[in-house]
C-alpha cells in the first residue's frame, strides 16, 4: 500500500518540490514589482484625482469595507494614511525590485499593497484586476525570493558564502504563482458559461454590446476595431469563442510541458490581452506584466549563463 500511495504522490511532490534553479522565482519577483509599479504611478496617491488620491475625500457615508477590513477593524482611509502607505508601498517595492533587504521589503511591499487595493475595493465596487496581484506579493514574502539577481545576493557572495544548489524552495513560489494566475481567467470563463446557457454568452449579442459599451460609453474615443467587429456577427461571436478559449486554457500553461504546446496557449492568452487593448480600449498592463510568470526562466538563464549542469552562480 505503501508503494502504491508513493506513486500516487510522486508526481504531486515532483510538480510542487522539484529542486529547481532560483531564476524563475526571481523573475516573478521583477514581474510582480513592474506590475505593482505599473499600477503606484499610474494612479498615485499625490494626484487627487487618480483612484488612490481620491480615496481619503470620499464621503465616510459610501465607506463599504470588504470583509478583510472588518476583521482587522481597519477604518475609512484618510489623505495622510493613504498618502504615508503609498509611500512606504512604493519605498518597498523598489527595493524588493532591487533586491535590497528583500525579506522585510517583500512583507512591506504586500502589506502596503494589501491596503491599498482593500480599500480600493471598500466604496461599493470590486476592481478584480489586481487581485491575483496581491497573491502573487503575498507568495514572494513567504518566499526566497532575493536570493538571485538581487543586491542580498552580491552581498552574500561577497562575503564568501557557498554556492547555491538547486532547491524545492524555489519550485513551489512559482508554481503558485503560475496557478493563481491561470486559476483567475479559468474561473473567469466558468462563469461565462456558468451564468448564461452553456455557450449563450458566446453565441448571444453580449459580446456586441460590450464592445458598444466600452467604445462609445467608457472611452472618450472608440477604437478602429471594435465598431468595426460590432457590425458583423460572425466575428463578434468569434472574438468572444477566442476570450472563453483563451481564459479556459489558460491555467494549462501550468501544468503542459511540451514546447510548442505551451508557445501555442501563451500566444493564445496574449491575443486574449492584446485584443481588449485592440477592440475595447481596455489596456490592462498588469495583465500582460504578469504573463510573464509562464515563460521558462530556469531553462532560458540557464542556457544563456551556460549553467546547464554547473553550480548556481549565486551564494546563499
Amino acid at each position: 500500500m505503501n508503494g502504491k500511495l508513493r506513486r500516487v504522490l510522486s508526481p504531486w511532490d515532483r510538480f510542487w518540490f522539484e529542486p529547481v534553479a532560483p531564476y524563475a522565482l526571481a523573475l516573478c519577483r521583477l514581474t510582480a514589482c513592474a506590475a505593482l509599479l505599473s499600477f503606484l504611478l499610474a494612479e498615485p496617491a499625490w494626484v487627487k484625482t487618480s483612484q488612490l488620491g481620491v480615496l481619503g475625500g470620499l464621503p465616510h457615508a459610501f465607506w463599504r469595507p470588504i470583509p478583510a477590513l472588518q476583521v482587522l477593524g481597519i477604518g475609512p482611509p484618510t489623505d495622510g494614511s493613504v498618502g504615508a502607505v503609498f509611500g512606504l508601498t512604493l519605498v518597498a517595492v523598489t527595493l524588493l525590485a532591487l533586491g535590497l533587504f528583500t525579506r522585510v521589503s517583500s512583507i512591506v511591499c504586500a502589506a502596503g499593497a494589501f491596503y491599498l487595493l482593500a480599500v480600493r475595493n471598500s466604496w461599493g465596487k470590486i476592481y478584480h484586476d489586481y487581485h491575483v496581484l496581491m497573491v502573487i506579493l503575498l507568495v514572494l514574502a513567504v518566499s526566497k525570493c532575493g536570493d538571485f539577481l538581487s543586491l542580498d545576493s552580491y552581498r552574500r557572495s561577497r562575503a564568501g558564502k557557498p554556492a547555491l544548489q538547486p532547491s524545492w524552495e524555489y519550485c513551489w513560489p512559482v508554481k503558485l504563482i503560475q496557478l493563481s494566475y491561470g486559476l483567475m481567467f479559468a474561473f473567469a470563463a466558468y462563469n461565462k458559461l456558468a451564468d448564461g446557457d452553456g455557450l449563450e454568452w458566446v453565441f448571444s449579442e453580449n459580446m456586441r454590446n460590450t464592445l458598444l459599451v466600452e467604445n462609445f460609453v467608457h472611452e472618450r474615443a472608440p477604437t478602429l476595431l471594435g465598431p468595426f467587429v460590432a457590425q458583423h456577427r460572425m466575428l463578434w461571436t468569434a472574438g468572444a469563442a477566442g476570450i472563453v478559449l483563451a481564459q479556459a486554457t489558460a491555467v494549462g500553461l501550468v501544468f503542459v510541458r511540451q514546447r510548442f504546446v505551451r508557445i501555442a496557449l501563451f500566444l493564445l492568452l496574449g491575443g486574449f490581452i492584446a485584443g481588449r487593448t485592440l477592440l475595447m480600449g481596455m489596456p490592462e498592463p498588469i495583465f500582460a506584466i504578469l504573463a510573464l510568470v509562464f515563460v521558462d526562466w530556469n531553462a532560458i538563464v540557464a542556457v544563456r549563463l551556460g549553467m546547464r549542469s554547473a553550480p548556481l552562480p549565486v551564494t546563499s
